[in-house]
């Protein structure tokens, strides 16, 4: 069974891919590389 800290962990990481696409939809939201 994972630990609560790496459950948190996860959740966090999934979130933090859910802004990061929800931005990237934007037009002109994300830096040119």
């Amino acid at each position: 069974m994972p630990s609560p800290q790496k459950i948190a962990d996860g959740a966090y990481g999934q979130a933090i891919d859910e802004e990061v696409r929800r931005i990237a939809r934007k037009p002109g939201a994300h830096p040119e590389t």
